[in-house]
Order: structure tokens, then sequence, then C-alpha cells
């Protein structure tokens, strides 16, 4: 059962009470954390352990929310705009965390507000962050309804062949290792060329998102064996502890990320800055301004379309291929996990491993066979 919105008000105020009693301590809330978990009895000789303790929640969860990216908060906010909608027009409290009000909420952005599946499990995703951000229990039972909720009409969605039901854009559809292969021999010889194909050939190998790619710096791409290992020091998921190889391809030249990184780094002269960047019209790269996450999908669409590949490709079609090429290749989840940073148990991963696997282990596969030997 959550929280009432009174209840929420007193946790509220009881946190305000501490953050301020952390002030005392530092400036920032990274420094008050630090100074808390050093600072010993004698910073807090008038404070018991349960002022203690909500001090350091109060500044821990002002920490985290700080270091989370700015596109990630611009979501979650968008999210809980939604929340507020619907418990203010069910005049339900806000802070409600149970079964009803959840699965109610996905009932409420499908029916009233006519979202796709995708946008439904975005905002359902924001709403539980929310919630939890305000220190009310989510129950485990009425938040597995809510994302059944979800699968229901997921199902109802595939099956609506009138095309009644919201179908969304779709999940970016995968580049796969000759689509790779095809764009790459499509690119021209040239700083802009190179640039599309080390991109588009990096991208894919590391599973990256866009802003990954956007963000990247020169002195991330470090040597490792024979290749190169990426170091992304923050992701959306914020799995910073495992990162993605580019090995050295001699068997595939057409998919070798670090061949296509260092061709394109010694056409542009890169020594420090960002790894990818705009090239103007004499083809001279930037100097020193890398490229917006909207120009990473800008140039694989572009370069997919120079291949002549009847599918549009976006910046994520290269994470989902990855995910799918190497599952077909043979890899197990978790090395997929790894290389991509997914969150292990990631759904994502199980939709992309879900589909491989039934294309090879396909029932229908075996039929006609039960005479040979």
């Amino acid at each position: 059962m959550g929280k009432t919105d009174s209840g929420a008000e007193e946790a509220n105020a009881a946190a305000g009470g501490a953050a301020g009693a952390v002030e005392k301590l530092g400036g920032p809330a990274d420094e008050r954390v630090g100074e808390l978990v050093t600072a010993g009895n004698s910073a807090w000789a008038t404070a018991g352990p349960a002022e203690r303790l909500a001090a350091l929640d109060a500044a821990a969860g002002e920490y985290l929310e700080r270091e989370r990216p700015a596109h990630t908060r611009r979501a979650y906010a968008a999210d809980w705009r939604a929340w507020e909608d619907y418990t203010g027009e069910l005049g339900i409290p806000l802070y409600a965390a149970t079964i009803g009000s959840l699965v109610g909420f996905v009932r409420w952005l499908e029916v009233a507000r006519g979202y796709a599946p995708a946008t439904v499990e975005r905002r359902l995703a924001g709403a539980v962050v929310g919630l939890k951000q305000a220190r009310v229990l989510v129950p485990e039972h009425a938040s597995k309804a809510a994302w059944e909720a979800i699968t229901r009409y997921e199902e109802r969605v595939r099956d609506d062949k009138e095309g009644v039901l919201p179908h969304g854009r779709g999940a970016a559809p995968a580049l796969l290792a000759d689509d790779i292969e095809a764009i790459g021999k499509a690119c021209p010889d040239t700083a802009a060329g190179l640039r599309d194909r080390a991109l588009v050939v990096i991208g894919w190998t590391i599973g990256a998102r866009d802003a990954d790619l956007s963000r990247l710096a020169c002195h991330e791409i470090v040597p490792f064996g024979t290749g190169y290992q990426v170091l992304l020091p923050r992701t959306k998921t914020g799995r910073n502890d495992e990162h993605p190889v580019l090995p050295r391809r001699t068997d595939r030249p057409a998919l070798d990320g670090a061949g296509a990184w260092e061709a394109w780094r010694d056409a542009a002269g890169l020594t420090a800055g960002p790894a990818l960047r705009p090239v103007d019209r004499w083809d001279h790269p930037h100097p020193s301004r890398g490229l917006s996450t909207n120009a990473v999908c800008g140039i694989v669409k572009a370069a997919g379309r120079r291949a002549g590949l009847t599918v549009t490709f976006t910046g994520h079609s290269m994470r989902h291929g990855m995910a799918t090429e190497a599952r077909r290749g043979g890899a197990d989840r978790v090395a997929i996990e790894r290389q991509g940073r997914w969150a292990p148990g990631s759904r994502q991963v199980d939709a992309y491993i879900e589909q491989v696997d039934r294309e090879r282990d396909n029932a229908a596969l075996y039929l006609g066979r039960g005479g040979e030997s």
C-alpha cells in the first residue's frame, strides 16, 4: 500500500529537515555525502541515529539526481507529469502505489491518451521512479501487474489487423552485418566518408546509443589487445563497469571497428577532443566540436540511403543490430548485455534474443525430418 498525500508530505518534511541539518556540514550534495560518511560522531554529537540516517538519505538522493544525465531527467519529469495528470483526473492520492492505481495508469495512458505500448512502458517506468524518489513503497505484485497489463496491450496491438489501436513507430530495424558491409563500401574515400564509416561500424560494434557517440572523446578509445576498448564514462543505465571492446577483425575487414577508427582518426589528424566531428563542405573536420545526437542519427540514415538499402535505419538500429547479430553468431545473453551495457535481465535483450531464437529454433524447421538418420 502506498503512502497517502499527507503521509508523503510528512516524509518529505522530515527529509527536508534532515537535509537542512546536512547543509551545516558543507556545500553541494556530493560533498555533503562525503563529509557525512567520514565525519564520525564528532560532527553529530547532538543527533540520534535516525536523524543521521535521514540526513544521509536526503543528501544521497540529491546527489544521485544531480548526477543523472540531463536527457534522462527530462524524460522522468515528463513521465511524472503524466502520473500527476492521471491521479488528478481520477481524484486519487498522488502517492498511491497500489495494484489498482498502477494498472489503472496503464489503461488510462492507452484509452485516455492513446499512447502506443512503447510510450506506455516509458511512462510507467518513469512514474515508478518518481514514486520511489518520494520514498513510497511500490509493492512488487503491483508493479508486476502493471507490466502484465502492458504485455496484454502489446498482444492486442499485434492482433490489431485493422490498425485501430496506436502502433507507434515500432522498434528500430536492426542493422546487420551485410548492411554494415554495404554501408562501408558505399562510403566515399573522403574525410566525411571515413567519418561516416567509423561512426556506423564503431556504433554497431559496441551497441552504442546516439548520445554515446556524440559524447565520445579520443582519449576514451584506448588500446586493448590488438584493438581498442571504449571507455564510456556514463551510460543511460549507469553501468560503467563494463566497457565495450572494438576488436580488430581481419576475418571480415568491413566489420573492423578498430581499423575504421584508425582510418578516420589519421585522416582528421585527431589527437584529443571529440572522436566524431562535423565535416564541412570542403571536407574539413571541425577542429573542436563534436556531433549532436540528432546528427549521429542523421548520418546513419544517410549512410543507409547511400548504400541503396531499402530499410530506413536510425541511430538505435546499430544497438538493435549488434544484439541480434551477436545472438545469431552464438553469443549468450551475458556477453550481449556486457558489450551493450544493458542491465542484467534486460527486457529489451529478452526481445532481441527471442526474435533470433524463434527464427533459428523454430519447430517448423523440423517438420518432415522424422525419417532422417
